[in-house]
This record gives structure tokens, sequence and C-alpha cells, in this order.
């Protein structure tokens, strides 16, 4: 199965940019609501450490305020100063004990919590209560014990419990009453316990807080819930707090918990100090349990996190989106590009390139650019190649073409000579047949030097050897080589020197050639006592020019644009001199080619311009070599 560039690209960023920022958006959002949750439930624990150290001040308070209405008081005194085991009957006693009662009936209306007082003396007698009357024998009640602690006296908070004679569920705190140092009785007061917690209201934040106060072995002693508020309260001592167990249950550090109940809930045991109104204190290990429902605590928490984790999804999404883009406009697309143009050039159009904007991905050139500008460089080259080989093919073509030619008229000759030449004893013949044998040679030789000067893997043809020297100097050989040809036909060579003593440096052998063929060239199309005119001079640019211009017919426009190709020749050959047969014949093609292929050498140019008057070829070098990577460039490109 194929899978393409998008789809590896689509499934790299899912794996490395959208699945980790998704999985880190989901653990942001469950982190947060972890935070808070557990905030939530650190303000409950606190909150319940704050209510349960209140209540437990409340019940210190409460004790204080018992022995102040009871500790060192005069009527106390008097009527519990007796050492009976009765209580008094005489008179004598009457109006302390009404006194010490209606004290305890104003406590009772004062403070609506409790529920009753009694007041026993050192023996257990009731001497005085708030609604009872006197005279009941209470010793044997365990409450009574536990705060008489066999003389010695203690404070005692007993369990709840449901208090028959005052018809609540109530706490009873039990204190002893001292006479200076001696206990000479114990009073008890009954807390209201659904009076005494009622008075809780917590809230936290926004949320009321349901109350329950717990019982050291998981009893419900006092439960208020505010989604049942307004109902009667439920029977305490009867339910049970569910999973009671652990910290919540080991009378510990207050801490806080989530419930199998959906609840949120905090927890604080009530801590009174040992040792209040000169008694040590007992009292039971009361929990008092704070808690919020779950739904009610978390659920803004649970909306806030579904839109954080529905924004930050949405949010991961765009960026992916936008990635996609991103990579698609500037990465997936040069790819495809790249990928087209490679489609395209093995086709076979080489001429093909990749478009690039140059601006790169994100503003800047990036390796795809790079590769885009490597392959088309790759594919010039490969182009130029092709056309190198095209180039060579024809000229392979064209060479078995043309030497097929014109290398058998001169050997067909040659050979038919020998032959007449065996059977011939006339002396006249034989030097005249030896004339055009050499005649014949002559031109195979020039046939042969033409393609060696032109082949591209000849060492002459690519080696330069420079050497500084006057160019009036080879103008003067050239014009002396020529010289004979130019006498024959009556015809004038005129030399042009526009800088005496101008000096190049260049490969003088091949300046020679170059010169001699354009020279040679109008030799043989200007008409028999016409004139060519050689002129050099020196352009701007430090190059040095020269120009070979005839009085022939000229080349037509069509021709003109190949006459520089290898083994190509105007196509009206009868437009030649009539001058003797050397120079009427057309050549095999190469001399124009050759000057060209020279002229680059020297990074240089050659130019041909062409009337019905005549034509003008010139050649453009530097006057001295340049260095590859500062030439300028030349005044006249090749062509026409």
């Amino acid at each position: 199965m194929k899978f393409g560039i998008r789809f590896k690209l689509v499934a790299l960023l899912t794996v490395v940019a959208l699945l980790p920022l998704t999985a880190a958006v989901l653990t942001i959002s469950a982190g947060a609501r972890e935070l808070r949750t557990e905030s939530f439930g650190l303000l409950m624990q606190s909150k319940a450490a704050g209510e349960a150290m209140g209540l437990s001040i409340s019940l210190s308070k409460d004790i204080e305020k018992l022995r102040l209405v009871f500790q060192d008081d005069a009527a106390v005194a008097r009527l519990l100063g007796q050492r009976t085991t009765r209580p008094a009957s005489s008179d004598r006693t009457r109006p302390e004990r009404g006194i010490i009662a209606e004290r305890l009936r104003v406590l009772r209306r004062t403070d609506p919590r409790v529920a009753a007082v009694v007041l026993t003396d050192r023996s257990g007698n009731l001497v005085a209560s708030s609604g009872a009357e006197a005279g009941e024998y209470l010793r044997e009640e365990p409450w009574w014990k536990a705060a008489w602690a066999d003389g010695e006296g203690k404070v005692f908070i007993t369990s709840v419990r449901y208090d028959q004679a005052a018809g609540v569920y109530s706490a009873n705190i039990c204190m002893p009453i001292y006479l200076g140092e001696q206990v000479v009785g114990v009073v008890q007061m009954t807390l209201d316990v659904s009076r005494w917690l009622a008075t809780l209201k917590p809230t936290v934040g926004t949320h009321d807080v349901s109350v329950m106060l717990v019982e050291q072995d998981g009893r419900i002693a006092y439960w208020d819930d505010v989604r049942h508020r307004g109902l009667p309260m439920r029977v305490p001592l009867v339910s049970r707090a569910s999973e009671w167990y652990g910290p919540v249950a080991e009378q510990g550090s207050p801490g806080w918990r989530l419930t199998k109940d959906h609840e949120v809930q905090g927890y604080a045991s009530l801590v009174l100090p040992e040792v209040v109104a000169r008694g040590k204190v007992e009292a039971p290990p009361w929990t008092l349990v704070l808690y919020v429902p779950t739904s009610q605590a978390l659920g803004p928490l649970h909306n806030l996190s579904v839109i954080t984790l529905l924004v930050g999804l949405g949010l991961v999404g765009t960026i992916f989106l936008v990635g996609l883009i991103v990579v698609e406009g500037g990465f997936i697309r040069r790819i495809q590009r790249l990928q087209h143009a490679t489609h395209r050039v093995a086709q076979g159009d080489l001429s093909h390139r990749v478009q690039s904007a140059r601006k790169g991905w994100l503003g800047g050139v990036d390796e795809v650019d790079e590769l885009g500008d490597d392959f088309n460089r790759m594919i010039a080259k490969v182009q130029q190649s092709h056309e190198a080989l095209r180039q060579a093919s024809e000229l392979k073509t064209n060479f078995i073409r043309i030497a097929g030619h014109e290398l058998r008229t001169p050997v067909a000759y040659l050979l038919a000579l020998c032959k007449m030449l065996r059977d011939s004893r006339d002396t006249d013949r034989l030097i005249q047949a030896l004339q055009t044998v050499g005649a014949r040679a002559k031109r195979l030789d020039e046939i042969i030097q033409a393609m060696f000067k032109i082949m591209p893997d000849q060492a002459y043809a690519e080696e330069l050897h420079f050497s500084q020297f006057p160019l009036s100097e080879l103008l003067e050989e050239i014009y002396l080589a020529c010289h004979p040809f130019i006498e024959s036909r009556s015809q004038h060579l005129i030399i042009d020197h526009a800088e005496k003593g101008l000096a190049v440096t260049a490969d003088r052998q091949k300046l020679y050639d170059m010169i001699e063929n354009l020279v040679t060239n109008a030799i043989k199309f200007t008409p028999d006592g016409g004139t060519i005119r050689v002129t050099a001079g020196r352009q701007l640019g430090q190059y040095v020019t020269i120009a070979v211009t005839d009085q022939g017919p000229g080349i037509s426009p069509q021709d003109l644009p190949h006459i520089f190709e290898p083994f190509y020749s105007t196509s009206d050959v009868m437009k030649h001199s009539t001058g003797t047969s050397g120079y009427q014949k057309r050549g095999i093609g190469l001399g124009l080619t050759i000057v060209k292929h020279f002229a680059g050498l020297h990074h240089g140019s050659v130019h041909a311009s062409s009337s019905p008057e005549g034509s003008t070829f010139t050649i453009s070098i530097p006057a001295s070599p340049l260095d590859e990577h500062a030439r300028p460039s030349p005044p006249q490109g090749d062509g026409i």
C-alpha cells in the first residue's frame, strides 16, 4: 500500500503534535479538576476544624459558666455544707433551695440550649432542679459517679442519649461543686443537642454545608442535611456514618475525603482542655463532619473543566489545522512541484524547471528551496550534456556525410591518377598529374586539420598557451601568408591599425587561426579585384577587436543565424565569387565554427553583420587573460 507524503506528514504531526497536545490538555484539565477538588476539600477541612474548635470552646465556656454559678456561693455553701446522707428537711435550708432553684430556672430560660439543670449534694441527693422537685436520690447514676470521682471531682460530659425527663436527645455536662478544696456536690446541665448544634450554619463559599456529629462507633448523634431542612430530623443514634473507618474514625488530625456517596467531607474532632474549672475533663470522642454533595461542590468546576477542555481541544485542533496549512503551503506543495518537475524531466522535457518564489517556508530559504535550485542546476547540466551529445551526434552525422563526400572525391581522383600514371610515359602529363595530386592532397589535409581544430577532445582545441606579442606582427604574418591568393585574384588586402604598438596576451596560434579563417573566407567571397579590410583596435572594458570586412554578395538573413554551426554552408553556393577553382568551391563548414570556439576559449566572442555590399566579422577578446570570476562581459555576443 502506498502512502503519500501528505498522509505521512499528517500522521507524523498527529503523533508528535496532536496527540501530545491533546494529552497535555487532558492532563491539565484533570490536574485542574484534582487541584480544585483538593482546594475545596482543604477548605472543608479548615471549616470543620474551625467549627469543631468553636464547639469545644462553647463547651468549655459552659463548664466555666456552671462553675461561676455555683462555686464559692454562700447559699450553695449553706445548702451543701451539711454532712448528711439525706437532704435536710428543716425550714432552715428552705430559703437556700428556693434561691438556687430559681437560679437554675433562670439559667435554663436564658440559654435555650439548656434542657435541664440539677444539683446534688455529696451524697447524691437532689437538692435543687430547674424543673423537678428535690428529694430524688441520684448517687447510683453513672454520670454522678463519674463526676464525683470518689470525692476527687471530675468534669464529665456524657455521650448523646435520649433524656426522658427532658424529652430531648441530650448531652450532659456534669461537674463537681467545690467548697474550698472539698467536693460538696455535683451539678448536671443537660444540653439539647439539636439546639446546641442548630446554631451551626456553616457555609463554604456559596455552598450551604450539611452537619453531622458522629460518635466514636460511627453512630450519628446529630444530622442536619441541607437537602432535608424543614423536615423532621432523622432519629439520632439510629443511622451510622458511611465508610466510618480510617483516619476519620481514628480521632486524629482534621482532614477531608471524597465518599462513595458522592460527598466532599471535612471532619475534625472536638478536643477539650484536659483541665477546666479545677477539674479534669472526660468527654466522648465526638467528630464533627461537614459535607457538601459532589455535584454541588464540583458541578461548576466540572462545567468549567468541560469548557476548558473543549476550548483547549479546539485550540489544539486550530493549531493543528494551521500547522497543516503551513506545512501544505510551505512544504508539501513545493515537494509536489519538485515531483511534478521530475516527472516532466523523466518524460523528456529537459527545459522544465522547478518554479520557486524564493520566499521559502515562513519567509526564509530552506533546504527544499536549495533542493529545487540544485535540481534546476542538475537539469541544466543534463540539458547541456544532452545538447552536447545531440550536437556531437549531429557533428558525427555531418562529418560522416561531408567527409564521405569531400574525402571520396579526392581519393577517387587520386586512385584514378595513380592508375593513369602507371600506364603513361608522357612527362608533361606526369608533371600535371603530380600537381593535381598535390592539390588534392592539400584539400585532404585542410579537411583533416579543420576536424582536429574543432573536435573538443583534442588538446589543441582546449589548451591555451598565452604569450604577449604585438598584434601588428601577427597581422603581418597573415598578410604574407595570404598574399599569393590575393595577388592571384588581383585583390587588395588592407591592414588598418587603430592603435600603433597594440599588444595582446593570448594564444598566438589560435588567434592566428581565427584571423586567417576570416581572411581566407573574405578572399573566397570577394570578387576578383575587390578589397578585403582588416581593422584592429581597442574597445572599452579591456577588449581588443579585430574586424574583417569583405565585398562579397552578403549572407542571407535566413543563413546568418546558422553560420557558426558546424558543417553549415550557405544555401546558395553559387554566390561565391568567380575566381579560380580553389575559391569557388564551398568548404566543409568548419571555419567559422573554429573561430567561435577559439574566441570562447579566450572568454571573447565573434559577431557577424552582412549586407548586399559585403559582410563584416568582428572578433573581441580580452587584451590580457581575465580572472574567471571577475571578467567583464565582452562588448559583443556571439551570433549576428
